[in-house]
């Protein structure tokens, strides 16, 4: 049965795409940090893709660049979409759920650096209340796909001193609340399986997955009435 793939942060890497494309054969998700900046939209907007090809935004694009963070497919060229936050959408008989964005652990060390960093990048209450919102008028999904993990599963599978050893940061940051809210809406939708990337490690667990850098990964397409 064909699949959706998932590919986790590439950061402006085309190439890696490319190749994702190359060695999948179903409709392929990348799950935010994709780099969205003048050089990368202008690679999208002069290719042509052979299946769809979803992209949503992390921690680590020009948010500034995108046509809108608000729910819907925002199309970037045929058959690749810009995945709004807060989107329900079918996918090859999955209904998924999609809110991008996340927090810079690395926000100051890139301002410091004359880097872009984006206010627009973190996830806010609106957002996952207009998701809450869509899925108890549509129903139950058989995905939820993050750009950052709930914080929950971020505190469950990573050590907090290796913000301050690797970041710079205090003890107790927890990503200016973006984990948090993610945490309440898993919750709120009664913790469907979960995909995310952003902490550039592969994590499995009995119903979630942290992608990590480059990382393609398989979920088997469903026909409608087919149990998951």
């Amino acid at each position: 049965m064909r699949s959706v793939w998932f590919l986790g942060d590439i950061h402006g890497a085309t190439n890696i795409l490319a190749q994702a494309l190359l060695a999948s054969d179903g409709p392929l998700v990348q799950v935010g940090d994709f780099g969205f900046a003048p050089e990368t939209l202008e690679w999208i907007v002069d290719r042509s893709f052979d299946r769809p090809v979803y992209l949503m935004d992390g921690n680590h694009e020009h948010h500034e660049l995108l046509p809108s963070l608000a729910p819907g497919l925002h199309q970037l060229a045929p058959n690749c979409w810009y995945v709004g936050r807060g989107t329900v959408a079918e996918i090859a008989g999955l209904r998924i759920g999609f809110m991008g964005g996340g927090c810079s652990i690395d926000k100051h060390t890139r301002q410091k650096r004359g880097w872009h960093w984006s206010e627009l990048e973190v996830v806010t209450d609106e957002q996952v209340d207009a998701l809450i919102a869509e899925v108890g008028r549509t129903g139950p999904l058989d995905l939820l796909v993050t750009h950052q993990p709930p914080e929950s599963l971020i505190q469950r599978h990573f050590d907090p001193m290796d913000k301050v050893r690797l970041f710079g940061v205090s003890l107790d940051w927890i990503g200016a609340g973006s984990s948090l809210r993610l945490d309440r809406l898993w919750d709120a939708l009664e913790r469907p399986p979960l995909i995310s990337g952003h902490m550039h490690r592969r994590i499995v667990g009995d119903a979630y997955r942290m992608l990590d850098v480059n990382e393609l990964f398989a979920v088997p397409a469903r026909s409608r009435g087919q149990s998951c």
